[in-house]
Formats: C-alpha cells, sequence, structure tokens
C-alpha cells in the first residue's frame, strides 16, 4: 500500500504538479479546511454516481452499463487544485467501503477497485495536463480527439487494474469478459459526464442567463422533444424495435439541433438524456436493447451510445471551431477598423496639439508680459520655496532675484503679525485655495512697510498644490494719505482728541451697543468758565496751552474705553459707556465721574509762565439704546450745561425730564411717516451737476417729503428716524421706481438724454439679499437705460460685510450701473477699501468745501482727496459749492464736476427741466 502512495506522489509531481489554472486560481497555499469541504463534495457526488452506476446495472449480473462515478473524480481533478488528490482518494474509499456493507462486498476488494478507479482518473488528469497546454474547453478537434484518446488509455488501465484484481480473487470469472465491461461503462462515464461537469463549471450558467427569451423557448422546445422522441424511441417495450429499426436514430435530428444551436453543454446534456433512457430502460428489460443475454444487453446499449456520442460530440467540436474562427476573424476586422479609426483620432489629436502648441506659445508670451506688472510678484513651489519674482518685488523689497530664489517668504518676516494671523491665513488659503489682507512686511534695508498681499493655491489636474502665488502692493503712500486723512478730519489740530465728527461716530456705536447689552450711558458737556477772559487777557497762545491741559486731565480721570472730545473753542464732550442697567445706579456713577473731572479740572495751572485756575460746567443726559439720535442726546446734554452756567457755572446738571416732549413728537412724525409712506407724500427733487464749463452733466435726485399739514419736509428730519425704524426700504425703493421712470422719460429728448440721474441707497437697502435683483427688476419694469443710473453709497455703509458689498457692486456694475461714494472723508474705516471697490466718482463733503476759502485744513483735506482719487482713476465731484471762489480753488486743484447752490438749488423735474433748457440756450449762444 506505501509503495502505491508513493507511485501515486510520483505521478502528481511529474504531471499535476505543471502549471495549468484550475477554478480557484491555482493558489499556492492549500487550506486544510478547505481541501476537506472539495473532498467531501466529491466524495457525495461520487457516492451518488456510484449509486447511479449499480441502480442502471443489470438486475440479475449487475452489469454497469454506465458508470458515472470516475468521471466526477476526473473533473474535481481538472477543476481544482491538483494537490487535493490524497483527499479525493480517501473519500472515494470511504464511499467504495459504504457501498459494500450495503451490498455485501468483500471490502479488501472495493478498496482495491476503489484505487482501480482513482488510477483511471489521475492517469487521465495526468494525460490530459501534459496534452493540453491550457484548460480543456471541447471547442477543437484537436482538443476532443485527445481527450477520446485519454479516456480510452485510463479506461483500459483502470479495466486492466480492476480485471487483474478479480482474476486474482475469482479466478473462475472470465477476465476478458469483466475487462471488456470495467472498460465501456468507465469509457461511456468519462466521455458523456466529465466534459458536462467541466463545461457547467467554466460558463457558471452565464449563457443561460445571456440567452434570450426566444432561445429560452427553443430550449425548452428542444428537451420536451428530445424527451418524447426518446421514451418512444428507447423506452418502447422490446420488439418495438425491431419492425422499425431505423426508430433507433430518431434522436439523432434532435442531438444535431443541440449542437448548432446550443455548443458543446447543450450537445452533452442531450447526450445524458439519451444514455439514461437507453442505460436505464435496457435495466429494467425495455427498449430496443433487450434480448435473453444481460452481456449482449449491455453490449449493445453501450455500442450505441459510443455510436451515437462521439459523432455527435466531435461535430459540436467542429461547430465551435468553426465560431471561434469566424469570431477570430471578425475581432480581427474589428480591430483593425479600431485601429484605423485610433489612427484617424490620433492624427486629429495631433492637429489639436499642434494648433494648441501656438496658442500656448502666445499665452506664454501673454503671461511673460502679465509677470512683469507693477505688482510684485512672488512664486514658491508646494513646500514654500520661492522660485522665482519679479521686477516689481525687487523694487518694493530690494531683494534681487538671486537674493530671494531659494529662501521662503519668511524672508520678509517683520515680525508684526501673530502666529494666528499667519493660522488663519493659510486656513483660509487651504479651504479656499486663496487669502487676501493686509500684512507688514520687512524691505531688505529693514524698514517695515504695509502691504496688500493677495496669495493664490495653483493646483494640478489632480487637485494637489504645485504652487503659491503672491500678488502684493505696496501701500505705503495711501497708508499715510488715508492717516493723514483721518488725523485731519477726525481729530481736533489743537488738543489731538477725536473732532465731533469722530465723536458722533462712537457715539452711535454706543448707542448700538447699548441697545445689543442693555447697558446705560451718558453724555458730560463741558464749557471752560471764564474762558473767554482768559483768552482776552492773557491771548489766544495761553488759552491754547489751557486747552490742551484740560485735554490732558479730562483724558487721565477717564475709565478704559471712555471717550473724552473737543467740539471747538472751550467745548468739551464725554462719552461714557457699559454703565449701570439701573437708572439710578448710573446717574449715580456719571456724578462720580464728573466730580473727578471737576476736582482734576480746579486744580492750579502752569501755562509756561502764567499761572491761572479754571473750573467747568458740566451738563448731563443719559442714554440706553436707540431711545434718542445723538444729535439729540447732544442738545439734552447741551442744555443741561447751560443750566449748569444759570447756577453759577463749577458744577453738574442733569437733562431736565420735561423734554421729553421730544420724544413724543419723534413718535407722532413715525405715524406720520408710515401714513405718508402709504399715500406716497413724496417728491424727487433734482439738483444739477456741471463739469469745469458749465455743461449740465447729471443731476442728483433728493427725496422731500410733501406732508399734508407742514409742507415740504427735508429729509434730514425724516430719513434718521426711517433708517431707525426700518421704514427707508419702502421710500428707497419708492425713490428707485422714480429715478428710473424719470430716466426712461429722459431717453425720448436729445436735450435729457445723456443726463447721468444719481440716488442714494441706504445700508439697510444694500444689506438685503436681493439688492441686486431688486434694482435689476426696477431697471427692466421701466425700460430705462442703465448706465444713466448712478447709485451713491456712503462710508458708513462699508463698515459690515464689505465682500458681499463688493460682490453687489460688481454685479450691478456688469449691467452698467456706476457708484459713487458720497460725503467722503467723514467716514473713516473704508479709506483701506478704495482700491478695490469698483467706484466710478468720489464726493467730497460739503462740510470740507464750506470753509475751503478761509480754513487751511480743508483745503489740505480737499486737496489730499483729489490727489488719491486721481491716483486710484476715480472721477471727483465737490458737493455744497456756493461760490465762484470755492469752484475757483476746486478747478485749480484738478476736480472738475461740481454741485451746489452756485449751479442750482433742488427743484422739482418741471424746474429742473426748465433749468436744463436754459443752459442750453447759453451754451449754444
Amino acid at each position: 500500500m506505501s509503495a502505491t502512495i508513493f507511485t501515486l506522489r510520483r505521478i502528481t509531481e511529474m504531471g499535476l504538479g505543471t502549471s495549468w489554472p484550475v477554478a480557484n486560481g491555482g493558489s499556492h497555499h492549500v487550506s486544510l479546511r478547505q481541501t476537506l469541504l472539495y473532498a467531501l463534495l466529491v466524495g457525495f457526488a461520487f457516492y451518488l454516481g456510484c449509486k447511479l452506476g449499480v441502480a442502471l446495472a443489470t438486475p440479475t449480473d449487475k452489469i454497469a452499463t454506465f458508470f458515472p462515478a470516475n468521471a466526477i473524480v476526473l473533473a474535481a481533478l481538472l477543476l481544482t487544485d491538483q494537490r487535493r488528490w490524497w483527499a479525493y482518494l480517501l473519500v472515494m474509499v470511504l464511499a467504495d467501503i459504504t457501498l459494500s456493507m450495503e451490498y455485501d462486498l468483500l471490502a479488501h476488494r472495493v478498496v482495491l477497485f476503489s484505487i482501480a478507479n482513482f488510477l483511471e482518473a489521475l492517469v487521465a488528469a495526468v494525460s490530459l495536463r501534459y496534452l493540453l497546454a491550457s484548460p480543456i474547453k471541447f471547442e477543437q478537434i484537436s482538443e476532443m480527439l485527445r481527450f477520446f484518446l485519454v479516456v480510452l488509455v485510463s479506461g483500459s488501465f483502470a479495466a486492466c487494474v480492476a480485471s487483474a484484481v478479480t482474476f486474482f480473487e475469482a479466478p473462475e470469472l472470465s477476465y476478458w469478459s469483466f475487462w471488456r465491461a470495467w472498460f465501456l461503462s468507465d469509457t461511456i462515464g468519462l466521455l458523456i459526464v466529465t466534459p458536462l461537469i467541466i463545461l457547467g463549471f467554466q460558463a457558471r450558467l452565464s449563457w443561460l442567463k445571456s440567452v434570450k427569451f426566444n432561445r429560452t423557448l427553443e430550449a425548452l422546445g428542444l428537451a420536451l422533444c428530445l424527451f418524447i422522441v426518446s421514451y418512444y424511441a428507447l423506452g418502447a417495450e422490446a420488439g418495438v424495435t425491431d419492425n422499425f429499426p431505423a426508430l433507433l436514430y430518431a434522436p439523432l435530428p434532435f442531438l444535431l439541433w443541440a449542437a448548432i444551436r446550443f455548443n458543446g453543454i447543450g450537445v452533452h446534456l442531450a447526450i445524458l438524456v439519451i444514455t439514461i433512457f437507453s442505460v436505464g430502460t435496457a435495466a429494467n428489460g425495455l427498449g430496443p436493447f433487450t434480448s435473453s443475454s444481460p452481456i449482449e444487453n449491455v453490449l449493445s446499449v453501450q455500442f450505441y451510445l459510443i455510436a451515437t456520442a462521439v459523432p455527435i460530440m466531435l461535430l459540436s467540436a467542429v461547430l465551435s471551431q468553426h465560431r471561434l474562427t469566424v469570431q477570430e476573424k471578425n475581432n480581427a476586422i474589428e480591430e483593425k477598423d479600431k485601429q484605423a479609426a485610433e489612427l484617424v483620432i490620433a492624427n486629429e489629436e495631433k492637429d489639436k496639439r499642434a494648433a494648441g502648441l501656438v496658442i500656448a506659445n502666445k499665452e506664454l508670451s501673454i503671461a511673460a508680459t502679465v509677470f512683469e506688472s507693477q505688482e510684485g510678484l512672488m512664486v514658491t513651489d508646494a513646500s514654500n520655496v520661492i522660485v522665482r519674482v519679479n521686477r516689481a518685488f525687487t523694487h518694493i523689497t530690494g531683494y534681487s532675484a538671486e537674493d530671494a530664489v531659494g529662501q521662503t517668504p519668511r524672508l520678509l518676516s517683520s515680525g508684526m503679525q501673530s502666529k494666528k494671523f499667519y493660522a488663519t491665513m493659510w486656513d483660509s488659503i487651504n479651504r479656499t485655495g486663496m487669502w487676501e489682507g493686509e500684512i507688514l512686511n520687512r524691505r531688505k534695508n529693514g524698514e517695515v512697510y504695509p502691504e496688500y498681499l493677495y496669495i493664490t493655491a495653483v493646483k494640478n489636474a489632480k487637485g494637489t498644490v504645485t504652487n503659491y502665488v503672491g500678488s502684493s502692493t505696496d501701500i505705503t503712500s495711501i497708508k499715510s494719505a488715508a492717516d493723514e486723512i483721518e488725523r485731519l478730519a477726525f481729530y481736533d489740530q489743537l488738543t489731538q482728541l477725536p473732532n465731533r465728527r469722530l465723536f458722533l461716530d462712537r457715539l452711535n456705536q454706543a448707542l448700538a451697543v447699548s441697545a445689543h447689552s442693555g447697558k446705560r450711558g451718558a453724555l458730560l458737556f463741558l464749557d471752560l468758565d471764564q474762558f473767554k477772559n482768559l483768552n482776552d487777557t492773557q491771548g489766544h497762545d495761553v488759552g491754547d496751552l489751557l486747552l490742551q491741559h484740560v485735554a490732558g486731565r479730562l483724558t487721565a480721570c477717564l475709565r478704559e474705553g471712555d471717550t473724552v472730545s473737543r467740539f471747538g473753542g472751550d467745548e468739551f464732550v464725554v462719552l461714557l459707556e457699559n454703565l449701570s442697567e439701573d437708572a439710578i445706579k448710573a446717574a449715580a456713577q456719571t456724578k462720580d465721574i464728573a466730580t473727578k473731572i471737576n476736582i482734576s479740572l480746579n486744580q492750579p495751572y502752569q501755562l509756561d509762565e502764567h499761572g491761572c485756575l479754571s473750573t467747568a460746567s458740566i451738563g448731563a443726559t443719559l442714554f440706553i439704546g436707540h431711545e434718542l439720535m445723538a444729535e439729540e442726546l447732544l442738545k439734552q446734554a447741551d442744555i443741561a450745561m447751560y443750566q449748569s452756567k444759570a447756577q453759577g457755572g463749577n458744577t453738574l446738571r442733569f437733562f431736565d425730564p420735561m423734554m421729553q416732549e421730544v420724544i413724543i413728537a419723534r413718535v407722532k412724525l413715525e405715524n406720520e411717516l408710515r401714513e405718508g409712506i402709504e399715500q406716497q407724500q413724496f417728491q424727487l427733487h433734482y439738483q444739477m451737476q456741471v463739469d469745469s464749463t458749465g455743461q449740465p452733466i447729471g443731476a442728483e435726485g433728493l427725496i422731500r417729503w410733501q406732508h399734508p399739514e407742514l409742507g415740504i419736509i427735508l429729509p434730514r428730519h425724516f430719513i434718521p428716524l426711517a433708517e431707525d425704524r426700518r421704514l427707508i426700504l419702502p421710500i428707497g425703493q419708492w425713490v428707485l421706481d422714480t429715478a428710473c421712470a424719470q430716466l426712461k422719460a429722459w431717453q425720448q429728448s436729445p436735450l435729457t438724454s445723456d443726463i447721468v440721474l444719481a440716488v442714494n441707497v441706504s445700508a439697510k437697502q444694500l444689506h438685503q439679499v436681493d439688492f441686486v435683483e431688486q434694482v435689476l427688476a426696477t431697471i427692466q419694469r421701466h425700460g430705462a437705460n442703465p448706465v444713466r443710473l448712478k447709485l451713491e453709497l456712503t462710508e458708513s455703509m462699508l463698515l459690515d460685510n464689505i465682500n458681499d458689498i463688493i460682490a453687489k457692486m460688481n454685479a450691478l456694475n456688469k449691467i452698467g450701473i456706476n457708484f459713487a461714494l458720497d460725503d467722503f472723508g467723514t467716514g473713516y474705516s473704508s479709506l483701506q477699501y478704495l482700491k478695490i471697490l469698483p467706484l466710478a466718482q468720489l464726493k467730497i463733503d460739503q462740510s470740507f468745501v464750506h470753509d475751503i476759502a478761509t480754513d487751511s485744513n480743508d483745503r489740505k483735506i480737499v486737496r489730499t482727496i483729489i490727489t488719491m482719487a486721481s491716483s486710484l482713476g476715480i472721477e471727483v465731484l465737490a458737493e455744497g459749492v456756493e461760490t465762484p471762489e470755492q469752484r475757483q480753488f476746486l478747478l485749480d486743484n484738478g476736480c472738475l464736476q461740481y454741485q451746489g447752490y452756485l449751479f442750482s438749488k433742488p427743484v422739482t423735474i418741471e424746474e429742473f427741466e426748465a433749468n436744463l433748457k436754459k443752459a442750453d440756450a447759453n451754451l449754444g449762444s
């Protein structure tokens, strides 16, 4: 037995060890658990095959006509890993021992028969692996002939082994008869069952899925016809076919049908049906193969099956080979066509690349020109190492290309930005691919300078960052001009305290904070007692020194967050914030601070060589939220200060509560304003705008309230209330509708068709989500030309959400609408945005123009504004021009557009058009 096992191992090493792909992919590691599972399945199938062979054997002599069990083992060896052969042998022995107990056979003979059966399958598997370079598919004549040869050889070998065992055990039996019976039954089983199993596993039943509905019906019809014909041709009683011998070949047309229409697996299924019918009926004494001799019956069936199956299998292989040849030719033709098409596409692609190369060269030329722009450009790689800079970068920083390339942007670091600043910057770059803002950098000579920096991440097609591009602009001059404008516009030149303009802005902010927090605030209005006498006796120089000392003492007395301002002359105003929510406690806190101020101001002053004493009268008023406007609060504090003066000075007085009448009047005005909106009691008055030659170029539409009782009310009396109560939205829409309707009417006349009409837009209007859509809808509704419409903004609007405002301005600017920045110079937070705002015009506030002939500070401010606007390419228009001297100063300094009473006051549309005609006539003459 050990010699047998050794022989089997050597055979597997020589034959089954060849690299022939198997169903499981030929894994190098054979799992024992998987091997046992396969072995159990093969053993069970082998056992059923043996039972089927015995069931179809002759009833008396138990001669098997058809033995499919060995075919199952052969298929398993071909389809699974060859190294599992020992497990298959083991389960075959166990299955045969089980059968021996069922049929009362000698166990040792059954074991030898098992080895013979296994050797038959093993020899066939080894031979097929040796003769074929790839798994057998039964699609070619050569494959089929080699398979037949292997089946004959392996069947003969197994029959010889089994016959030898039987001869030694029972010499009385005919060796030749036993050999023939074993050989034929095994050969038929191998011929019919092995191809069926292999083809079934190779196809994985996918052919059934690909069969269309009509082919499915055809297959069912073929199976039904074959079943009926086989039943009557092969299952009839003995002797029936003697009169009709041709009836035996009645199934042949259906086998041909299967070979032609359903390839190999269909043929083998059909042959299996005929085999089961012929063998089964013969075993039960029925059919055309029944005679007095069982051996003759078996031989007749076996030769009938071989004569039927072999030609049909060969025919199926011929047809399959023909189909493969045709398919290969078709594939070759398709491949040739595909290659031709690809060649055409390749030529087209080559032409496109050539054209793209021409375009790319042009773009490179343009890019090179753009790179050497006036903005400093720095390009780094993904690791933030500088790879290129332009000449403007060298001009701004002082670092040449040789200095910068190979360094990182830290070369420019001033050390004045925090780690949080850079963390925020890189977070924006990583999230959005860009960052922009102001930054302080250091030049090569050590000078720190401000620049506006725009960083963009450059990504490849895969989305990976390859470079960073930084575009920078030196804004030193802009910042200096802005600082100078801010200093002149918002600070008192003598005391360096905030002036009235800046104080009012801070007061408005304090009102907003108070409304949000619920905490009260207070205003202190101070006026120095007997200051005029000091000026008259000691001179203005000494008076100015006193004012400077008073400013210093007031600042020292205040808490952090409080504000002190000089309004002019000897008047100072103090803003106290974050007082108690309770009115009484807030008044007590205000009194304590005012007392501290009085004590400090009462101390003697040493003014150069002059010593003096001074006191102050103080008026106070409390506020919370937006109950009162800033100007009203100042009036209350001023009235309270005069009450203090009336009491002899050097004391504190709070505002008289009787002034509540003002609040009542305000509520009444609000109700009347709501009614005015419903009844559209408004008019637009038009103030002419002219150029340096006096030619009318536009107009500003100014709203007037036609009150049924009070008559014409100017906007300064109701617009702040409308802003506060959100009534400005319907009022603003009415103004926009009226302006667009007027522009449409003007389009019809050559005299007015070129007139640009400017209207004011409130902050609440601008911050509406659908503001752009509202403006577009209004223009379309009236059919107005958007190029003739100008929207005026104020600087205070730019404090919140500047990016959203810029996006809206750009959207409207695309259709031709222009923007002007009204009252320029009265705000202080928007100067840094002038560079990026799409502005067409700056309007110098009339407060600067009013004293331009006498006030040197106003003249400096106006010159600075004109110079800045000119450097940014923005037009300048001066408001409030009332005298020829003002106009001449503006003209001499480069301001070429004006608006004011010198040319026309705001008038009705009829008067405005009459003025236009008069101006046209004057110019014509």
